[in-house]
Parts: C-alpha cells; structure tokens; sequence
C-alpha cells in the first residue's frame, strides 16, 4: 500500500490491540508522497460532479463515498452538508440495486449519522439482508444500546446471533470503487517519465493510482456504526447466559471474517463473552496469531520499501510505492480479504504466517 494506507491500517490496527476495543476512525494525511492537498481535493471534487452526473449504482455509490473528502475539515457545517448530499446519492444508488448489502449498509450508517434521516426506511431491506450479515443490525443495536433500551438490545443481539455470518463489505465497497474509477481521469502529478507512454498514462500505473486510490476512498469512510456499542453490549456484568451465548456466537462470526479489524474486533469480543477458560484461551490464542501476522506482515512492507534505490528521485520512489501498493491491494482482491492476502504475501516472501510456539504475542 502507498503510505496514507498504511499509515490508516497502522492507526486501526495498534488502536485495536492497545485498547482492547475499537479505534476511532482515522483521517490523518502524512506527507511525503501523498499527493498535494489542494490538488487531491480538486480532483475529489472533480470526481464527484462527474460520478453523481451517472445514473449507474456504482458511480453513484463511489460519488457518495468520496463526498466527505471534498469538505472543509474546519468546518462542522461542512462535513454536515457533504454527508447530507452524499446520503442523497447513497439513495439513488439504492433504487437502483435495492438488493445490494454494501449500498444499504453505506446508507444506513451514514442515516444514522444524519438527524432529519429516519433509518426506518431501509428497515425492510435491513431485516431481509441480515439474515445473512449481522454487521447490518449494528446502527439499530447502537441506537438501543444509547437509548438504555435493554430489551430491544437483547433482541438484536439474538438476531445477530442467528444470523449467517459477519461481513463489513469492504471487497464489494472496493470492488464498486474501482469500477467507477476506470472512466476517471486520474490525478497525474509527482510521477516520472517511466509513468508515462508520451503524454498518456501507461496501463500500470494507471491501475496502481485507480486501486490506490480506492483504498484510501474506501478506508476514508470509516469503521461502521455500532462497534463501541456492540463491545459495551457484550461487556456487562448482568448479561444473561443467553445473551453471553449470542455475544460468543457473533464474536466467532466476526474471526471468520476476511477483514484483518473485523477478526480483532471478534477476538475482543470474545474476550468479554468466554463461556469458560477454553473460549479464553481461543481468543488469547486468536490474538497471538493475528498479532504475529499484522507484526510479520508490517516487516514485509517495510522490505518494499526499503528496496527502493536511494538513487531513485522521489517521483521515482513515489511511482514504485504505487506500484507496490497496487500489486499488494490485487492480491487481497485475489485471495478474498486482508487476511488471507497476507497470509498469500508473507508465504511468496518466504516469511512465516504463524508464529514460533514461544512467541508472547505482543506487538
């Protein structure tokens, strides 16, 4: 990945490991080979007007999430009025791909976030969508969780118990991006000649700035609503058996997930709903293994970067980071998720996937 993303994954990942719970979204740009603010926030915006001005789900949706990166971060006001202009293409996107779980989910949780919104109106499509995901009954638990409402709570976490599995959509939400972006002009700056065929972007580096930049568009939007409240829901001392058993059944939901924070997030859950020292030990030993593959897979990004030829410009460092990152982000596509991507990369390397027996487990 360039270095926004990693320095987006490295936020998420410690935040989760050090705190035990859940990180707080990150928006934080680094400098250095990231592109100029001001020229990223003209292309964002140049992005928007001509993905909203299609009718198509996917320009639509990807309008929608790139949206809020067109606003002042200064100003409350208007980040405000971009979620508020984004949900609007988040509805045109849903009417027309109504059965889409990725659309409906974006919806939901930025409706939750708007205060005319009434989430109700996605509560048919909700409820047929999440007999198969959980993740979407998250924003309805939050609500229930905030209102002091202990039985509507004890009601979603038994329907997320039922539920199939635990998706954060983030391959379909990747997926559509990338779709959209192939009509995009791209942002061509601080790039060398070798990324150039003339005056024309080449093939490559192309499809490493499409897929770069979705990364970042996709990691900009957030962890979904509801997590906090599904962790503090699950951490009470009066919770019934029944309820811990629900909180234990989403957890493992959760660790069979393809996203690196979703898996985390179960082991921290189930933590907190051990039914015995054996469900402690699986999560303690869940955590070690991701710890060792989030540690292992750290060094082998630090070894791209480290290759780069210190006689390289730093146009020419930046066009390899690209490169890199996009080779990185078409192998998770590939292998079907964060994890297994890494674990795809880190044995092509030649470096281990689990760790030593005697290894603690601490990053």
């Amino acid at each position: 990945m360039n270095r926004l993303n990693r320095v987006l994954a490295a936020a998420v990942i410690s935040a989760v490991f050090a705190a035990g719970g859940i990180p707080a979204a990150s928006s934080s740009i680094e400098d250095g080979h990231v592109p100029a603010e001001r020229v990223q926030k003209q292309w964002y915006g140049d992005t928007v007007s001509a993905l909203a001005a299609g009718e198509d789900a996917d320009s639509l949706f990807a309008a929608a999430l790139i949206f809020p990166l067109t606003a002042d971060p200064e100003s409350a006001e208007s980040f405000a009025d971009a979620r508020r202009e984004a949900h609007e293409l988040l509805d045109r996107a849903l009417s027309g791909d109504s059965g889409s779980g990725e659309l409906l989910a974006h919806a939901l949780m930025n409706c939750f976030r708007i205060s005319s919104c009434d989430p109700e109106q996605y509560a048919g499509s909700a409820d047929r969508l999440a007999a198969d995901n959980a993740m979407l009954l998250l924003p309805w638990l939050q609500a229930a969780v905030e209102a002091g409402d202990e039985d509507g709570t004890a009601s979603l976490l038994e329907r997320m118990a039922a539920a199939d599995g635990y998706d954060s959509y983030l391959l379909e939400t990747g997926e559509r991006v990338a779709r959209a972006l192939k009509g995009v002009d791209l942002p061509e700056h601080d790039l060398p000649p070798a990324a150039f065929d003339g005056d024309t972007l080449n093939a490559e580096t192309r499809r490493a700035l499409r897929l770069n930049q979705t990364s970042y568009i996709v990691l900009s939007n957030g962890v979904p609503t509801g997590y906090r409240s599904l962790i503090d829901a699950c951490s009470r001392d009066s919770l019934s058996s029944k309820l811990q058993e629900s909180c234990r059944s989403i957890a493992l939901k959760m660790q069979d997930s393809a996203s690196m924070l979703d898996a985390m997030l179960g082991v921290a859950l189930l933590n907190r709903a051990a039914r015995d020292e054996q469900d402690r030990r699986q999560a303690n030993e869940m955590k070690r293994r991701l710890s060792w593959l989030s540690s292992s897979y750290s060094r082998y990004e630090s070894g791209l970067a480290e290759d780069e030829d210190e006689a390289l410009s730093e146009e020419e460092r930046y066009h390899r980071s690209l490169l890199n990152g996009a080779r990185v982000l078409e192998t998770f596509y590939e292998q079907g998720g964060e994890i297994k991507g890494m674990q795809a990369l880190l044995t092509e390397a030649g470096l281990p996937v689990e760790p030593p027996e005697d290894w603690s487990g601490n990053l």
